[in-house]
């Protein structure tokens, strides 16, 4: 159980300052879907203007934040440190290594635990209050391992490597129960290896500036392709095409990536050039072909490069067609979510988006419910939250209340 009393906030009241919180009945507007019921959960520095004490702060620097849905109101908020081990309090359980914890920008359901994620450190698993219960050594022999694992969602396997970004960097398959663990090294490799992707058939590694891709079955090497660009690609998908492997990456443009066994370099296409903050699908679809891809463009910081309005936008891959939501200039966005719904899983796009919104103007932050079959039409619901985050370091994972 976690090692601090939290004291609630009254029901219905905004919390004097940003911190450890709960909050019940969370004011909407607009009507959030019957069937949406869940948990959207996101993780990320603590909120700005942070009520925890310096050390506390220093040792635990991710909050993790719930907001839970359910018959169509937003019935709680609940916020918490990620622990760690600061001086004079009780270790945090489970395995131990000489790093220490860093901030965790990822979180991820498996094997019936939520774990948050951070790059080259432990996962930490966290219990339904969000109390940091113990650290989960998920590679073996307490090594650190990457904070975007890959899930397939047919055989329920979790793919991910162990010591991102050193020259000797471990890939491993852990099976859907959590049981077994299946490791093999990744060599030769040309460069410093930081993401991975799975398809039906193979496994797609990233390093910098070259692509690799193997067999599942681990029968034959690592081929590796060179990528005429210096930036760090994000995988958001990665199919087969018969003898071929496509990658939709931001780069921050949006791409698709074709690997061809008879090519010594992959080849690129841009999709949008505008620079995308964040990108996701139906993870149904995940290692699949799939047709639409949901994207958040959000230029801030880039001078006279940020467009009008802030946006989400929806992109069919078959027929190149965009459909946007935009926000006004004022707000920033952060990373979107793809809920699926289970009345339109005929679907590849029944469900909902959802994400955070903060308005600078208020000096608020919402979590935002739009349709995915048509983003561009008004907002199904807007949650305020009791106080304000920074979307943008903000990464989440949507928890369905079980059928």
């Amino acid at each position: 159980m976690p090692r601090h009393a939290h004291q609630p906030a009254a029901a219905g009241t905004i919390p004097p300052a940003p911190g450890e919180a709960t909050v019940a009945d969370l004011e909407v507007r607009g009507s959030l879907p019957d069937a949406l019921s869940g948990r959207f959960l996101t993780i990320g520095p603590g909120p700005t203007g942070s009520g925890a004490q310096p050390d506390q702060a220093a040792a635990s620097p991710s909050m993790v934040h719930a907001v839970t849905v359910q018959a169509g109101r937003a019935t709680s908020y609940c916020s918490r440190w990620v622990e760690t081990d600061p001086a004079g309090r009780e270790p945090v359980g489970g395995p131990r290594r000489a790093a220490r914890d860093e901030a965790h920008p990822n979180l991820i359901e498996f094997a019936g635990r939520t774990l948050a994620l951070a790059e080259g450190a432990l996962a930490h698993e966290l219990a339904p209050d969000l109390g940091t219960l113990e650290r989960v050594d998920l590679a073996g022999r307490a090594r650190g391992v990457g904070a975007r694992p890959k899930t397939d969602p047919v055989s329920g396997e979790l793919h991910l490597i162990s010591s991102p970004r050193a020259e000797a960097s471990l890939l491993h398959v852990i099976s859907p129960g959590g049981k077994t663990r299946h490791t093999w090294p990744i060599e030769p490799a040309p460069a410093a290896v930081y993401d991975l992707a799975v398809t039906a058939t193979h496994i797609v590694l990233m390093a910098d500036g070259f692509v690799g891709r193997a067999p599942r079955t681990e029968t034959e090497p690592v081929r590796w392709q060179s990528v005429d660009t210096t930036a760090t690609a994000r995988v958001i998908s990665a199919h087969d095409d018969g003898d071929a492997v496509v990658l939709h990456v931001t780069s921050p443009a949006l791409e698709r990536w074709t690997l061809s066994p008879d090519q010594p370099v992959a080849r690129r296409a841009v999709i949008d050039a505008r620079p995308q903050t964040s990108a996701r699908i139906n993870e149904a679809r995940a290692c699949r072909p799939h047709r639409y891809l949901y994207s958040v463009i959000d230029h801030e910081g880039r001078g006279d490069q940020r467009p009008v309005d802030p946006m989400v936008t929806k992109h069919d891959l078959n027929t190149g067609a965009r459909s946007e939501h935009r926000f006004a200039n004022d707000h920033r966005l952060g990373g979107l979510l793809f809920v699926a719904d289970r009345q339109r899983d005929h679907l590849e796009d029944g469900g909902w988006l959802l994400g955070l919104v903060h308005d600078d103007r208020a000096d608020a932050t919402s979590l935002v419910v739009l349709d995915a079959v048509h983003p561009d039409a008004p907002r199904l619901a807007t949650v305020r939250l009791p106080h304000r985050l920074a979307c943008r370091d903000l990464h989440g994972l949507w928890s369905p209340t079980p059928s």
